[in-house]
């Protein structure tokens, strides 16, 4: 359920940015591409791609934060086995205030690494 959620969450963005890359392909480009008889498959990966990844990445970059807190809700509402929402979930129920710090420090810092990921990737 959680990564259901998440995708439900992330998919709208992902795909505004998906659409926002194709529509500012640059026109010349694809009428050069038409004009010498290029395959889709080499336009898709010579020419769409390159111009729809940073759209992406940075979709990927801001929907991050906004994820990982689906992510938390879900599993606290579903509460799996293993899983650092229902550890939230427990240490809340517990007033295990110790705990819930560090388990909101982990979500943080995975949240942080991941941020830092895609920002290397996004500057390749």
């Amino acid at each position: 359920m959680p990564i259901f959620v998440s995708m439900l969450v992330i998919f709208p963005m992902i795909y505004d940015a998906i659409t926002n890359g194709i529509i500012n392909v640059d026109k010349n480009l694809i009428e050069m591409s038409l004009s010498y008889n290029v395959s889709l498959k080499n336009q898709i990966i010579n020419l769409y791609i390159p111009y729809i990844k940073p759209y992406v990445l940075t979709a990927l970059s801001q929907s991050m934060g906004i994820t990982w807190k689906s992510i938390l809700a879900a599993e606290i509402l579903a509460l799996p086995s293993f899983g650092i929402g229902s550890r939230l979930y427990e240490s809340h129920l517990y007033l295990d205030t110790v705990s819930l710090f560090a388990y909101s420090l982990i979500a943080v810092i995975f949240n942080a690494v991941l941020e830092i990921i895609i920002r290397i990737t996004h500057d390749r």
